[in-house]
């Protein structure tokens, strides 16, 4: 086994390293691909007291050699072993991201491509001649993706809004988390390609951050009242159904309500911008054909 992890690399800082070198002991992977990383840092100083603080986040593509389920331990493994900032951890055997490939896939097509490998079992840099991308399909995928996710995003919330007249605040907030639910789940499919599986609002939020930080900064702002509204949210899942002691108020509700109709408006505008680019894209392929053949 040969490790690929390069101390000059944008993505390897000495406390990254270290956790990989546990983390590729304990799950064994073919490859680790990092397709974004983010550092944030903060910086006081002055007479009264000086302060610095500095946050990273990586975005990590893990291909495995089974065929079994690994992200959600994997994920879990990070978010309590990683104690330097964030990890976002999609998982897929080498299986499936083959027959992704080989299906066009948008989001594994681009990140074998542009990733950076930052680990490869066998010590190659690359095993695989990948295709190059055809955006024919992008732009109707998207659209019917759209068309399937966006009008269950806004009934959920429409729903929300009939609980909150009604007082029904457990299960208006309940709504709520559907609405964002499938808002981050469309916006990764339209701007990344990737068919998010999972219904965690707070992991797909941290993965969005991979394109923008909007959709994470409207609900995390940094400030204890939007976190507090922000665990009632994600708690609302299975509480809102299963715990009879999970109460939520009316100004919680009615605060949150604001918040996930902004978030909304947000999504279509993100989505919309996505789709026109993509459109570009087709617009640009087909002339690059067009010139091909003229030659």
């Amino acid at each position: 086994m040969q490790e690929l992890i390069t101390p000059t690399q944008k993505s390897a800082g000495a406390q990254f390293r270290n956790f990989l070198t546990t983390l590729i002991a304990k799950f064994e992977p073919l490859r680790i691909i990092c397709f974004s990383s983010q550092s944030l840092s903060y910086e006081l100083k002055g007479c009264f007291g000086s302060e610095v603080d500095r946050h990273v986040h990586y975005c990590l593509l893990i291909i495995t050699g089974s065929k079994c389920r690994m992200d959600y331990e994997i994920q879990d493994y990070c978010n309590s072993h990683f104690n330097y900032g964030r990890i976002s951890i999609l998982c897929h055997s080498k299986e499936a991201v083959n027959e992704a490939i080989q299906a066009n896939s948008r989001f594994f097509i681009q990140v074998l491509q542009n990733g950076e490998l930052i680990y490869a079992a066998d010590g190659l840099l690359s095993d695989q001649d990948l295709p190059e991308f055809n955006p024919w399909q992008s732009v109707i995928k998207a659209r019917k993706h759209w068309k399937h996710r966006m009008p269950l995003a806004e009934g959920f919330l429409e729903g929300a809004g009939i609980y909150l007249d009604k007082g029904q605040y457990n299960l208006s907030v309940f709504m709520m988390h559907q609405s964002v639910e499938q808002c981050c789940s469309l916006l990764v499919r339209i701007v990344m390609g990737y068919r998010a599986d999972f219904h965690n609002i707070q992991r797909l939020l941290f993965l969005c951050r991979c394109f923008s930080e909007e959709p994470f900064k409207l609900f995390i702002t940094g400030t204890e009242s939007d976190a507090k509204l922000f665990d009632i949210l994600v708690k609302s899942y299975s509480q809102a159904r299963y715990s009879g002691s999970f109460l939520v108020d009316q100004e919680d509700a009615k605060l949150l309500f604001t918040k996930v109709t902004s978030f909304l408006e947000l999504v279509k505008v993100l989505c919309s911008r996505k789709i026109d680019k993509l459109q570009h894209c087709i617009e640009v392929y087909q002339k690059g054909e067009s010139e091909a053949a003229d030659v």
